[in-house]
């Protein structure tokens, strides 16, 4: 193998590392995401049936 089609090789590899890693941390990026905005929703909830009991309004499933 020449050392022309080894750098080739190499900078296709790397390409492909760095791919996977942009990837993995997207993944991670929106993994966090979603937690946050489930801890959000579940926050509001809160707050709507607090609001909810004292205006004395019964809220139904």
């Amino acid at each position: 193998m020449n050392d022309s089609s080894r750098t080739q090789r190499d900078k296709n590899c790397k390409k492909k590392i760095d791919m996977k890693a942009k990837q993995k941390k997207k993944k991670d990026i929106t993994f966090q995401e979603m937690v946050m905005l489930a801890h959000k929703v579940d926050r509001i909830e809160r707050w709507v049936l607090q609001l909810a009991e004292k205006a004395g309004v019964q809220l139904k499933a």
